[in-house]
């Protein structure tokens, strides 16, 4: 049985480990990345407003109440973001076909032309969502809803590592959190890349191969489950 470490916030953890588990792999938890809410809500009076996580839903939803957005047509990155909106009480009107924020863009370019639109995300969102709709022309307001910082492991962040062949990367503050943290940055560049590193994504693919780790596979959607699954493939 081979062994994966999963580098997931705690809130994904448990749903990752089961379809890790379910392909027959073994796995070790490594959290890199902790969500703290910046205690703001989205805007309410714009045409649409866009969410591009759950942690993301669930920090707007402790500032504004539901029906203060049921003016806006709500768009969520994907079917989880979507999922976790229905749960709180929020109807969803758009997901893409392709789960991204470009996916997003070209679901909406030809519906959000001289509309406000309201993009409620982390701090470390990347400019294609809002440089793609300026372009579509519409009027963009960004809320910075929460930032991710890296934990304080009590455990060997280096020795964990080492017992691990599968590397599996979901974003790329996720690498950089994982080096800063680590006491041999050498030594776990090396172990990555004696190892088979995943990245979902092309964004952390460029990622990794700026801080100098090869990528073996990059998944073909944005979803774990496709990364994992994947995975499995490459391996035999």
């Amino acid at each position: 049985m081979k062994t994966v470490a999963i580098f997931r916030p705690e809130s994904r953890i448990a749903e990752s480990r089961k379809v890790l588990e379910n392909l027959g792999f073994e796995v070790i938890e490594l959290p890199l990345l902790v969500p703290r809410s910046k205690g703001k809500g989205p805007r309410v009076d714009c045409d649409f407003t866009l969410f591009t996580s759950r942690t993301g839903v669930r920090f707007a939803l402790d500032n504004v109440n539901p029906d203060e957005l049921r003016a806006s047509t709500i768009c969520a990155i994907g079917p989880k973001t979507a999922e976790a909106l229905t749960e709180l009480g929020v109807d969803v009107d758009v997901v893409p076909e392709v789960f991204s924020s470009t996916g997003l863009v070209e679901s909406l370019k030809d519906r959000v032309i001289g509309k406000k639109v309201e993009v409620a995300r982390s701090s470390e969102g990347t400019e294609k969502l809002i440089n793609g709709l300026n372009a579509a022309g519409a009027y963009v307001h960004e809320t910075e809803l929460y930032y991710l910082e890296p934990p304080n492991p009590s455990y060997s962040l280096d020795d964990k590592i080492a017992k691990a062949e599968i590397f599996l990367f979901t974003s790329s503050l996720m690498v950089h959190h994982l080096l800063e943290l680590a006491e041999d940055q050498d030594f776990v560049r090396r172990i990555l890349n004696d190892g088979f590193v995943g990245a979902l994504g092309r964004p952390t693919e460029e990622t990794l191969t700026n801080l100098g780790v090869g990528t073996d596979l990059t998944a073909s959607k944005a979803k774990f489950s496709v990364l994992a699954r994947e995975t499995k493939q490459a391996l035999g």
